[in-house]
């Protein structure tokens, strides 16, 4: 009992700050997943033999998703890029938020001075909606200090999505045309694994804001 109590007290003396994976990390989850799912799942590797005969190589079909797993963290640039903004606004879940705030991100972001509680204003999405919703609406967010507004921003790269650019890239009688929307349904399925990867981090299952102006 001794032992355990001493091992509890060491562990706690090096506690750390447990942030949001960066961007590289969500690109070694994401090949290393990828990887494994080819070489267990007939499925998988079936449909990517399939594809191949129209262009699409397992090694591209890999390339769209580890990229799509970093571009989903992309900041304002991507206001340009799918209108998805701040992106990462609407990367948490909270399995136990209140009716007040739903399951989104509220807690704030640089002031530390706005509304407490379940009298806060979402800021974000849920993940789930997020990734789950096709062309889901992003929370209209006015800016808080150095972050910019956030508002009339779309997430075009949701698992709907995909399955509509899988639709498209099989079907489209233009090769070219096949060839990218198939490179976005990868890339859209690799930006849904980035919010599946975000879970595995306690953050972004809690109504508990981490993020820096970079976002």
């Amino acid at each position: 009992m001794k032992i355990k109590n001493i091992l509890i007290f060491c562990l706690g003396l090096f506690a750390i700050n447990s942030l949001g994976h960066e961007q590289v990390v969500h690109k070694a989850i994401t090949l290393h997943a990828t990887e494994a799912a080819y070489g267990n799942s007939p499925a998988f590797e079936s449909f990517i033999n399939i594809v191949s005969f129209d262009g699409r190589s397992f090694k591209s079909a890999t390339n769209s998703m580890v990229d799509g797993s970093f571009e989903e963290d992309d900041g304002p640039k991507d206001l340009l890029n799918g209108g998805g903004g701040y992106r990462s606004l609407n990367h948490f879940y909270d399995p136990l938020g209140t009716t007040s705030y739903g399951k989104g991100l509220s807690d704030g972001i640089f002031s530390g001075s706005g509304p407490i509680g379940d009298k806060r204003e979402l800021i974000g999405n849920n993940s789930f909606a997020w990734g789950s919703i096709s062309n889901c609406a992003g929370i209209n967010f006015l800016g808080e200090l150095r972050l910019g507004k956030n508002v009339n921003t779309t997430n075009i790269w949701s698992w709907p999505n995909a399955r509509g650019y899988e639709w498209l890239g099989l079907t489209a009688t233009n090769q070219s045309e096949r060839q990218a929307n198939l490179d976005n349904m990868f890339r859209a399925v690799g930006q849904v694994m980035h919010l599946l990867e975000d879970t595995t981090q306690p953050q972004h299952v809690r109504n508990e804001q981490y993020l820096d102006n970079q976002c």
